[in-house]
């Protein structure tokens, strides 16, 4: 990845968006870019706190594992979003494992030698932020606590459904089951009666279509 390809991934996040062109190119010089295989851990819960990594192309998932290895995918992060904001901005330890869903090309930026200029849009953005993700944790707890399996993984197809960086189709079953805590044929058997009943549409398996209800 070429320094006018960082710049262009830098330009299109919402993080540097509103920053002047200049402030932009000193931090693309700054960025550095690498490339994920799929099944890559991009980082892992507990480590050192590190760069803010922006996701330039494929999907990665957010989880959670226990001490026996059960997963737990918290969330899934495409094209245009960032990772790993909460470290970045506390430089505290992870707290969440990062895993390429698919091949994954990366931009780390690093907050160490940021432009002085930034600091302030960057603390503007990294607080709102992190208040839409204390709410979406509100929700997970909600959802995994008080509601059926049926209202979780339709709350969660569409919650996903509306996400430009996410490619439904291209979400295998399993990471889908680790979403909405369930084994996999439970899933399988709900994600076919949600087709029966007109709220998904399914090929081969895959997900195709989520209608509003």
């Amino acid at each position: 990845m070429n320094r006018e390809e960082r710049f262009a991934a830098v330009a299109k996040c919402s993080l540097f968006r509103g920053l002047d062109r200049l402030a932009q190119e000193r931090i693309a010089v700054l960025a550095t870019s690498r490339r994920y295989s799929p099944g890559s851990t991009l980082f892992s819960r507990g480590e050192a706190g590190g760069p803010l990594l922006l996701i330039e192309s494929g999907m990665v998932c957010l989880s959670l594992f226990s001490d026996e290895g059960r997963e737990l995918v918290v969330d899934i992060a495409g094209r245009g979003d960032t990772v790993g904001e909460l470290s970045f901005a506390d430089g505290d330890r992870r707290e969440t494992s990062c895993i390429a869903l698919e091949s994954v090309r990366v931009v780390s930026i690093a907050r160490h030698g940021l432009p002085i200029s930034v600091e302030s849009n960057l603390n503007d953005y990294l607080s709102t932020l992190l208040y839409r993700r204390l709410r979406e944790t509100v929700i997970l707890i909600e959802e995994l606590a008080l509601c059926s399996l049926e209202a979780r993984l339709i709350r969660r197809l569409q919650h996903l459904d509306k996400r430009t960086s996410v490619r439904l189709n291209r979400l295998g079953q399993g990471v889908l089951a680790m979403l909405v805590n369930a084994s996999r044929p439970k899933l399988n058997r709900q994600l076919h009666r949600l087709q029966k009943v007109g709220v998904i549409d399914l090929h081969k398996g895959a997900i195709v279509e989520v209608h509003n209800i």
